[in-house]
């Protein structure tokens, strides 16, 4: 699998992997932070995807596992506009690209 997908929330999930599928990637949602972790080690893993409303995230400690990975997927997070103080977190803590919902989902 090429995409890890980290959400609760299934419509934006089935978005997103039918977004992988068409450029030829596949995609798992892993709907808890242990499956998505238990994942990482996929030698083909090239992105993860983190909703930053998902309820059980950690994102400071998520991205201290991708710092131990020998290759580093490239990171994208997305979140409610609202929610600024969230979205500036994931860019501090080093998530490649990070959108809101409606940026990402259109």
């Amino acid at each position: 699998m090429n995409v890890l997908i980290l959400s609760d929330d299934l419509i934006d999930s089935s978005k997103l992997i039918a977004d992988a599928r068409q450029r030829g990637k596949s995609a798992i949602q892993c709907r808890s932070y242990e499956m998505l972790k238990s994942l990482l080690s996929n030698s083909e893993l090239e992105q993860v995807i983190i909703d930053l409303q998902h309820p059980l995230l950690q994102l400071e400690a998520l991205m201290n596992e991708f710092s131990l990975l020998s290759g580093k997927p490239e990171v994208i997070a997305y979140g409610s506009h609202v929610d600024a103080e969230r979205l500036k977190l994931a860019r501090s803590l080093g998530c490649q690209q990070v959108f809101t919902r409606s940026q990402l989902l259109k």
